[in-house]
């Protein structure tokens, strides 16, 4: 009866020691598990990114209105309609791009038919064009909406060829220009942009402005 306190001491320092050495080896530190998210230097800093750019669908469908405002002989407006493809969060094609125009006289070709007899009609007046252009997200962020909405944005620089048509010829042309977009949610976007298209023939310079919807599929 003597030796039994002694074996239960022996067994509660030994259970007390194995408990101590399990919780230690437990709050010893871990090794860093490998990051899903690609760690990169930017401005010469090594960052980790904690928060994801929302993607949207990789179909893209366009509509939108624009305006060519810098012929002295009559003003453009114009209805577009395009597909495009987003390959990843940086690259996509404007697989085609289709603007038609409706013009308008401006009142200086109104005072040349009325003074000088210059008929409207032999003005050379743009009537569609249609591109194909690689596009690059150069910049991504966000902004805040009206101090109530958090919207993701990116501007994208585009450059491609297609076909212009005016009202006597028809030219290849090459085409490039700058988009601002705003990503409302996985499926719809809204844009500004300004285009630039140069025919060949003739060397014709067209910039016009335009807004765009999109939708996401």
């Amino acid at each position: 009866m003597s030796k039994l306190p002694n074996f239960l001491w022996v067994f509660l320092l030994s259970t007390t020691t194995l408990f101590a050495a399990e919780n230690s080896a437990q709050l010893e530190e871990k090794p860093p598990q490998e990051s899903i998210i690609p760690q990169r230097t930017l401005d010469g800093i090594y960052v980790q990114a904690v928060e994801a750019y929302p993607e949207t669908q990789p179909n893209e469908i366009n509509l939108g209105i624009g305006s060519y405002p810098f012929n002295a002989y009559y003003q453009g407006l114009s209805v577009a309609l395009g597909y495009k493809h987003h390959f990843n969060t940086n690259w996509a094609w404007e697989v085609v791009n289709a603007h038609y125009y409706f013009t308008f006289d401006s009142s200086l070709t109104t005072q040349l038919a009325e003074r000088h007899g210059v008929a409207p009609r032999s003005i050379n007046r743009i009537e569609y064009l249609v591109t194909s252009n690689a596009v690059y997200n150069l910049l991504r962020g966000k902004f805040v909406l009206l101090q109530n909405y958090i919207r993701y944005f990116h501007f994208s620089p585009f450059l491609g060829a297609g076909v212009i048509k005016t009202k006597f010829k028809t030219s290849a042309a090459a085409n490039l220009g700058i988009r601002f977009t705003a990503v409302m949610d996985d499926k719809f976007t809204f844009g500004m942009e300004v285009r630039d298209t140069v025919g060949v023939q003739g060397f014709s310079n067209y910039v016009s402005f335009g807004l765009v919807g999109g939708y996401h599929f």
